[in-house]
């Protein structure tokens, strides 16, 4: 179970926010321990699991250590020096790939009215979501646990906070939107989505948009048939498992957008806070 965080307002993180590389007494105390700018936010490493016969670890244990050792990779992978400019300018090089997830958000979030407060891009990564965002004339918070990837964010020195997404720094209902981008297939553990989920939810007044990797698409079935080489552990889940975890974090499913349905694996969701008024 996550445990509770102190958490600050959004004009606290909009002023604590002014450089992704402040030290960590510079910091809000708000700000997960662990996740300060230069170390990176990685995990722990394992230990004192319990083991079996011949020093083996018992299938829960390894399971938890091969949980970890993914968070591990994930960090060095995205924290390490360099990684925000390779992400920003590599890892979607051309402009159909760059402008792929701002079109599905913006025809996500197309016809809904928007409350008078922030919006929160979360993990923001190298900031690709920014310019959409920004479009809403609402101002926008960056949250990313990778210094790197937050000296990538444009415009610099406006609303860029260092933390992690599965334990935000904020009040309750302190943005208006979230948009959580290329996050949830990394987590391959429920209790991760559901932490995720509570997360995104608890923040937002209305609205919480987030990408998510789709079982129903040939990419998908591919790989879980074996068919697709590598060590890639990003996971795909169903669109009926998403929204029951939703809904289990006070959210009910609005809308739904395709990269290319039944290909693509990824997919964008929108959902709205359970009770809020038209």
């Amino acid at each position: 179970m996550r445990q509770s965080q102190p958490r600050s307002g959004t004009e606290e993180a909009a002023k604590a926010s002014s450089s992704p590389s402040r030290s960590a007494r510079d910091l809000p105390p708000s700000i997960p321990a662990g996740l300060e700018a230069g170390q990176g936010g990685q995990a722990p490493g394992p230990a004192g699991e319990p083991s079996g016969p011949a020093g083996q670890r018992e299938p829960r244990a390894l399971e938890e250590a091969e949980r970890q050792d993914a968070a591990q990779r994930v960090a060095r992978r995205w924290a390490s020096s360099g990684s925000g400019e390779r992400y920003g300018t590599r890892r979607f090089r051309s402009k159909r790939a760059r402008d792929r997830d701002p079109v599905l958000l913006r025809s996500l979030l197309a016809g809904c009215p928007l409350p008078e407060l922030p919006v929160l891009d979360a993990p923001s990564g190298a900031g690709r979501l920014g310019p959409m965002l920004r479009s809403l004339d609402r101002p926008v918070v960056s949250l990313d646990v990778s210094a790197s990837m937050l000296g990538e964010v444009a415009p610099a020195g406006r609303g860029r906070l260092q933390g992690s997404a599965l334990a935000l720094p904020f009040q309750d209902a302190s943005f208006g939107l979230v948009v959580c981008c290329r996050l949830l297939h990394h987590l391959g553990v429920q209790e991760e989505r559901e932490q995720l989920l509570g997360e995104l939810g608890r923040v937002s007044t209305r609205w919480v948009a987030l990408s998510y990797w789709d079982t129903a698409s040939w990419h998908a079935w591919r790989r879980r048939r074996g068919w697709r080489r590598g060590h890639d552990r990003r996971v795909a889940i169903a669109a009926s498992t998403l929204e029951a975890t939703a809904k289990a974090a006070g959210l009910r499913l609005v809308a739904r957008r395709f990269s290319l349905r039944f290909v693509s694996p990824q997919s964008w969701a929108l959902f709205e806070r359970v009770g809020t008024r038209p």
